[in-house]
């Protein structure tokens, strides 16, 4: 949902312009990306393949190299390349001004605001899980990350401003994207 939004609105923005369509596909790691690869039937025209920094990211970037994509390891484009931080993951693309109103949903019962504790430049995904350990919350693996992507995808439909540093990253990202595909 993220990057689709963020496809959606660097096209209208103008800000990159596409010869092909981009679809993204989540796939959840090396099984995931080879059984996706499969069935479209590619083997000599691998899709690229974004990276989470963090390291399950690592981990499947370094067996895709080994792998499946031995022949073709410019398609495989890690947040780290783009924004510079080991560690960042895909949520890490989305602003915070953005999203905080519903990550304070989240946590509607805890006796802080998350926002109080969030550090800027710091991966988000971790402060999250930590702040929802600390206070107790149960946070449902993957769709809570489901739930704030599509809530960043409505917001950013919606033409909220977005930073310049943002911008950046996302052209960046969608240049290596096309740039591969």
């Amino acid at each position: 949902f993220a990057l689709s939004a963020i496809k959606q609105r660097l096209v209208a923005e103008k800000l990159i312009s596409p010869k092909k369509e981009i679809v993204f596909l989540p796939a959840g790691g090396n099984k995931g990306i080879s059984a996706i690869a499969s069935v479209l039937g590619m083997k000599d025209d691998l899709p690229p393949v974004i990276l989470d920094g963090d390291k399950n990211g690592i981990a499947t970037g370094n067996n895709l190299r080994k792998n499946l994509y031995k022949e073709f390891p410019e398609k495989l484009i890690s947040i780290k390349d783009v924004v510079g931080n080991d560690e960042f993951e895909i949520e890490d693309l989305i602003p915070f001004d953005i999203i905080e109103r519903r990550i304070t949903r989240l946590f509607i019962q805890a006796d802080e605001e998350f926002g109080d504790t969030y550090k800027p430049g710091k991966p988000i995904v971790p402060q999250i899980e930590n702040f929802a350990e600390k206070n107790e919350i149960h946070l449902q693996s993957g769709k809570w990350k489901v739930d704030l992507a599509k809530y960043f995808k409505r917001r950013l439909e919606s033409e909220v401003p977005v930073d310049e540093k943002y911008l950046d990253w996302w052209k960046t990202l969608f240049e290596k994207v096309m740039k591969t595909n």
